[in-house]
């Protein structure tokens, strides 16, 4: 017996076998999404991401968002916090002369 519900494009299935006394119950889920995307700005962010593929390049963008809006707590903290130290020395350490 092999069921399959779906929602939109999100999948859920359940495969179900009876084996002797014991049931088996094996679930799994396929995200799959469509979208329109211009094919020029596609070509662009492949060329400028070096990307091999439009779900490379997707992906890649989907992670740079992340990462960026992660980066927000961070910025909250602007001008809350004191630093104390000799910023020219600090400089000095990381330069090479």
């Amino acid at each position: 017996m092999d069921q399959r519900l779906s929602a939109n494009s999100f999948s859920i299935g359940c495969s179900v076998h009876n084996n002797d006394k014991i049931i088996h119950i094996r679930k799994w889920a396929n995200l799959r999404t469509n979208i329109e995307i211009d094919d020029d700005l596609m070509r662009q962010a492949m060329e400028l991401g070096e990307t091999p593929t439009k779900k490379a390049t997707v992906e890649a963008g989907l992670r740079l968002l992340i990462q960026t809006r992660l980066q927000g707590g961070i910025r909250k903290l602007r001008g809350k916090v004191k630093w104390e130290g000799n910023l020219e020395l600090s400089r000095r350490g990381r330069v090479a002369e």
